[in-house]
């Protein structure tokens, strides 16, 4: 495509667009945050409670069933990666745009760690086991990783794909 070729509001559009992705405001930011850590933790919660805590039956089974087998340590790094495989993936492919994503996972750090320990905090709080500050830090970390790591998957094997792209061009 040249856009050169382009009429000159379309150039505009397009230019404002890629800025607004690239520069969230906090408002954006804070709220795209807060919908994928809250839509897509309940989504794991229903699957495998956190800390004890789950908002099924099978979930809470499944936490129960984990803690018994493993130590806390490693079962706090399998729960943050479980827990944050969903919230990576609402962010991803529904709330923002591929160039955003990487926007946020890569250069809003402190934004994202801020909304996985306000989780793990909460959940560490109302759940059952696993409230030590190291199982806290291990469930963050692994949180945090899980996301980055998906980001790099998402940019491999997704580069350029986003469901909210394909609704607005159909």
């Amino acid at each position: 495509m040249h856009f050169e070729t382009l009429p000159e509001h379309v150039s505009i559009k397009i230019k404002e667009a890629v800025l607004r992705d690239m520069n969230p405001t906090q408002l954006t930011l804070h709220s795209k945050l807060s919908v994928a850590v809250i839509a897509g933790g309940l989504i794991s919660l229903a699957l495998c409670g956190q800390f004890g805590f789950g908002v099924t039956q099978w979930a809470e089974f499944m936490s129960h069933a984990l803690h018994e087998r493993m130590a806390p340590i490693p079962c706090a790094m399998i729960c943050g990666s479980l827990y944050a495989l969903f919230p990576t993936l609402i962010l991803r492919l529904i709330l923002c745009s591929p160039m955003q994503f990487r926007i946020i996972l890569r250069k809003h750090f402190w934004s994202v760690l801020f909304w996985y320990f306000s989780v793990g905090t909460t959940l560490a709080y109302h759940g059952e086991h696993g409230q030590g500050i190291l199982e806290l830090s291990s469930w963050v970390l692994s949180a945090l990783l899980t996301s980055h790591a998906l980001e790099m998957i998402a940019r491999k094997f997704l580069n350029g794909w986003s469901v909210s792209g394909l609704v607005r061009v159909r």
